[in-house]
């Protein structure tokens, strides 16, 4: 066995597999840290607004994490991105550090969400309608979130989205436009035949 004994290769064997954990600890660490810049409960608001387009747009929430780039995870990454930027008001650093992603890569989505917003109707009244969605979530839980000095834990999150759906059934479209996505009244519902 090449001069090595089986007990040197069991105990080489032993510390790889301690260093295959601890590295293992340290992923998992900083998949879980907080970007910097956030204050507590900001990465609760992330949460939500991922958890919400993750549903509306039919995406496992982890694939919005993901590298995968097939068009519908990466669309509802796009929008993601663009919700996350306009209602927290984060800078393109902070988002693309929330979805492990740069500056220029957040800085994109915003630009092609707000494109397909202008050109594509349809489109823009499904982000509209997840944009109220959002925010009916987000003020479900502003009492947590709003006090960044509290020590008092986050309550959970409501194990469905009904209680945001009802919320949002009240609210109006017109009322409350998606922030940073200009309205587009001068289109029109075209078929194609």
């Amino acid at each position: 066995m090449n001069g090595k004994t089986k007990a040197e290769l069991n105990s080489i064997l032993g510390s790889l597999r301690l260093i295959a954990a601890r590295v293992d600890e340290l992923m998992g660490a900083v998949e879980n840290a907080a970007p910097v810049g956030l204050i507590p409960g900001q990465r609760r608001q992330v949460d939500i607004i991922v958890a919400v387009v993750a549903e509306k747009m039919g995406v496992p929430v982890k694939q919005i994490y993901s590298r995968d780039r097939h068009e519908k995870i990466a669309r509802a990454r796009q929008l993601a991105m663009t919700l996350v930027h306009a209602e927290m008001k984060l800078s393109f650093n902070q988002v693309g550090k929330l979805f492990r992603r740069d500056h220029g890569t957040a800085d994109s989505a915003v630009k092609a969400i707000e494109n397909l917003v202008q050109t594509n109707y349809t489109f823009g009244r499904i982000v509209a309608g997840i944009t109220t969605d959002v925010r009916a979530a987000l003020s479900l839980s502003a009492p947590e979130l709003t006090d960044a000095g509290s020590t008092a834990a986050i309550p959970p999150a409501p194990e469905t989205h009904k209680t945001a759906r009802a919320s949002a059934r009240t609210l109006s479209t017109e009322a409350l436009p998606p922030v940073g996505l200009p309205a587009r009244r001068d289109c029109e519902l075209r078929t194609v035949d």
